[in-house]
């Protein structure tokens, strides 16, 4: 079986600074990638436990708008600072192809990633609502920290549709309204926005513990 799990998600945001500081206030950090940022962009990640956000800013538009990521994140910013992607991994990315090829997609590698750790997109979107992006499982992850996280939450016009869509696609089981990547719950729910909008984590930190903040449109839920 092909195994799918969680790798981070993707926030578009105007001013990396700002989300530092807003971050610190709650005790959390951003560490900067360890890769190279695409071209006209600025990368950081912050890490939680065995997954990571990584914050996406645009530093000049030119450069930024000749990667599938630059370009995308120029549609939103600064207006619009929204989780942008999800990012979940695979153990058999050949496998995965085949699979998704005989449901009528594709993966497509993106322009500009970096070749050590290259993502790839799915063709198509439902209904406006984009694929998760994709990469190969190359490495085994590090030791669980503070944060884990637990759902991931998709706001969409037909959260019904968009869960059996998803779960014949990947094929994931679908448990009481919910699907699974390992143990990280995917739920969708009503909503126009049709992408990612809210992550929840379990934290055993006692600074977070039952605390809720947004940066931009997206949100961060700590229970």
């Amino acid at each position: 079986m092909n195994a799918l799990s969680f790798s981070h998600a993707v926030h578009f945001v105007h001013d990396l600074e700002a989300v530092r500081t807003q971050l610190q206030h709650f005790g959390l950090k951003m560490e900067t990638t360890e890769k190279e940022s695409l071209p006209g962009t600025q990368s950081v990640i912050t890490e939680f436990g065995l997954s990571h956000i990584q914050f996406l800013s645009i530093t000049e538009k030119e450069a930024a708008s000749k990667s599938f990521l630059g370009k995308e994140a120029l549609q939103f910013l600064p207006v619009k600072q929204i989780l942008g992607h999800l990012v979940i991994e695979t153990s058999d990315l050949d496998g995965l192809r085949t699979q998704l090829l005989k449901k009528g997609h594709d993966l497509t590698l993106i322009s500009g990633a970096n070749e050590a750790e290259p993502l790839y997109t799915i063709s198509g979107t439902l209904g406006g609502l984009a694929y998760p992006l994709i990469r190969k499982r190359c490495f085994s992850k590090n030791e669980a920290g503070h944060h884990a996280l637990k759902e991931i939450h998709i706001r969409v016009d037909n959260p019904e549709i968009a869960l059996y869509n998803w779960a014949d696609l990947f094929n994931l089981q679908v448990i009481h309204n919910t699907l699974f990547l390992g143990d990280v719950a995917l739920k969708f729910t009503k909503g126009s926005s049709n992408r990612l909008h809210a992550l929840v984590f379990d934290t055993f930190s006692d600074t977070i513990s039952q605390t809720e903040f947004r940066i931009g449109e997206g949100f961060y839920r700590f229970r």
